[in-house]
């Protein structure tokens, strides 16, 4: 049967509304499958719901690595706490000239002389010429002016057009832009650049700019550059022209050691940590913080835990979103009615499939990533408050000032974010955490929503979510969840009906009987004492009723048997027959006082049955806790002096 799922805006409060389970077509009992007894001061306390309980959202939070969480701050006040460093940090050495000079000597200021080569880099790794005549070449661009290539001796001419430039003077300049620009390399190019053959470069220098350079006349080195410049003539369409013979590049060496952090010292962090080095502009700045800028506006967006109790995985979208085939397989931990299939099937041990859906998304918000992650599964001895909580990890940041910032819960909370799941797999899935439960009760799922930015960069919201789930009591009574026959249990193990023996009974001057009417009397329940309640609604008025029998004080008490037909009491006085007694397939119980190991009785009967000793005892109850023992139980005691003793 599918699910269905709507709001209370009254349920668990008004300012908590919750979200609720029902099954199409059982709205009339709705009340019976969220646990709301309106009979009760507090109507709401057993509630099965979602709803939610706290959420912070004053600021935004940046989601640095968790490595670099060492070395942030706040950053709540525009001054830090450390003042402001004075010097470089340990180590620097400033980009000037000397320096680089006594690392690497400046290389070759001429081409001639710097034993390089133009090209792009050919298949045995070296640099191809560049040849200005090749088919194909695109050296000289085609844009404003109209080139046309002469002869092998690097002829060109040049229409004239082109504002002040006119003739072979923009001949002229349009080469030297085809160089510079068909060779990047050739600026902020560093000394270690393979290009410039030198064996010896560290990189420390680097070419600030570099321009073509033009002797008139004689004769040069023949490097390889030769076989590119040679000779060249640039001309006009009328036939004027200028040649130069072996042009070269010169270049303008700048020290690049800002670029190498061994020498900028670049993130290196002040000793408080508070301010970090800008190796590159050589200056301090105020070291990362992880406030940002809140979200001013409230989320509209209403979630609600999803738990499902199966054995294996459940598919949640068959169940949500279509009546699937497997949908009537799973069952949800609420209340239902006691002669139900679904009551049975939700009964301890349970395993629970729990995940986080989205009832209500605020359109008017930016898209967000949604993480989850369960904190508590209501079945801890120890369970944290909302106080707890809001001191925790989980919620500091947002109240936190420079001088309480706790570095290790920021880094507890970065690493939660980091492990925990999204809440919708890539599919479209809810990502599903299991969970079994071993005893019965409502249990309170308090779950840590992550509500982040769509690139993961920035936390904008924290929030806390409550759902109850109740795992039904088999037998519907919470004793039987307490060790019967045994000798630890906190309530006593007894039942409204006609299938155990009970001797004595229990008084309502008991100590037990009125500690249980000041438990009720100051109402100490919380959202998982659902069974802990009715057990003791139940009890009383059966007390009263003197279903559990009567206080009788003393009792001359020898053997008690239990036959399964009548015997003639003569039977009994012979004394062979009693002797036989333990081997007679007819006594189920057979009980003797004597016979006992603390407070149980020992059965030499044929059924398998115990007996316990129960006395008088105080239980408490205390918030958040289960009743217990007071003090230990005063039992029955065996009377010794045999002329005292019963026949």
């Amino acid at each position: 049967m599918k699910i269905r799922i709507k709001q209370e805006p009254l349920y668990p409060s008004s300012k908590k509304p919750g979200v609720f389970f029902y099954e199409n077509g059982l709205e009339d009992v709705w009340e019976v499958y969220t646990g709301i007894d309106d009979s009760e001061l507090n109507r709401f306390k057993f509630s099965i719901g979602t709803w939610q309980e706290l959420s912070k959202q004053n600021r935004g939070i940046q989601l640095i690595p968790i490595e670099n969480l060492d070395f942030i701050r706040l950053g709540l006040s525009a001054e830090s706490g450390e003042p402001k460093p004075s010097e470089p940090p340990l180590g620097f050495v400033d980009n000037t000239e000397e320096n680089a000079a006594e690392l690497e000597p400046i290389p070759p200021t001429d081409s001639r002389a710097a034993g390089f080569e133009f090209g792009d880099k050919n298949s045995e790794g070296d640099y191809d010429l560049f040849e200005p005549n090749a088919p194909g070449d695109t050296f000289i661009k085609e844009d404003d002016a109209e080139w046309e290539n002469i002869n092998t001796d690097r002829h060109f001419v040049s229409d004239g057009q082109g504002g002040s430039f006119t003739g072979a003077s923009r001949a002229k300049r349009e080469f030297e832009d085809g160089i510079l620009s068909n060779f990047p390399w050739l600026t902020n190019s560093r000394s270690d650049n393979p290009r410039y053959r030198i064996s010896d470069a560290k990189g420390y220098w680097i070419v600030g700019d570099a321009d073509v350079q033009y002797p008139s006349v004689g004769a040069v080195t023949k490097k390889k550059l030769k076989r590119f410049f040679k000779k060249i003539t640039f001309q006009d369409t009328s036939g004027t022209s200028v040649q130069y013979n072996d042009p070269y590049i010169s270049f303008n060496w700048l020290p690049n050691l800002k670029n190498f952090t061994r020498f900028n010292k670049h993130d290196t962090y002040s000793p408080e940590f508070e301010w970090k080095w800008d190796g590159y502009k050589g200056e301090w700045i105020a070291g990362e913080t992880i406030i940002t800028e809140p979200q001013l506006r409230k989320p509209e967006n209403i979630y609600f835990g999803f738990p499902i109790v199966s054995v294996d995985k459940p598919d949640s979208y068959d169940i949500i979103y279509r009546e699937g085939a497997n949908a009537g397989t799973y069952n949800f931990p609420v209340f239902y009615p006691t002669d139900s299939d679904e009551y049975n099937n939700t009964t301890a041990p349970a395993k629970v499939w729990f995940g986080i859906n989205t009832f209500q998304i605020d359109t008017e918000i930016p898209l967000f990533k949604l993480k989850y992650h369960v904190l508590e599964w209501g079945d801890e001895d120890i369970k944290l408050t909302n106080e707890q909580i809001l001191n925790s990890e989980f919620f500091s940041l947002y109240s936190a000032d420079d001088d309480s910032f706790d570095r290790s819960q920021a880094k507890r909370l970065f690493q939660t974010i980091e492990s925990s799941p999204f809440y919708l797999d890539e599919d479209g899935e809810m990502n599903l955490t299991e969970h079994t439960y071993t005893t019965p009760g409502v249990k309170t799922i308090k779950t840590i929503l992550f509500r982040m930015s769509s690139d993961e960069q920035i936390l904008h919201e924290t929030i806390l979510l409550n759902t109850n789930v109740v795992i039904n009591d088999a037998s519907e009574y919470k004793q039987d969840f307490d060790l019967f026959g045994a000798v630890e249990f906190n309530v006593l193990p007894l039942k409204d009906n006609t299938q155990e023996l009970i001797i004595g009974g229990i008084s309502e001057k008991s100590k037990y009987v009125k500690s249980i009417k000041t438990i009720e009397r100051d109402d100490l329940y919380g959202s998982g004492d659902y069974l802990e309640k009715k057990y003791n609604e139940n009890i009383l008025p059966n007390i009263k009723k003197s279903l559990y029998g009567d206080s009788i004080t003393k009792v001359d008490l020898s053997t008690t048997r239990l036959f399964t037909k009548p015997y003639d009491i003569s039977y009994f006085l012979n004394s062979r027959a009693t002797d036989i007694l333990i081997d007679d397939s007819n006594c189920l119980i057979e009980l003797n006082p004597d016979k006992n190991d603390g407070n149980m009785i020992e059965n030499t009967g044929t059924s398998d049955q115990h007996a316990i000793l129960i006395g008088d005892y105080e239980v408490v109850k205390e918030p958040n806790r289960d009743m217990r023992k007071k003090d230990n139980m005063d039992v029955p005691k065996i009377e010794t002096r045999k002329k005292n003793q019963a026949f």
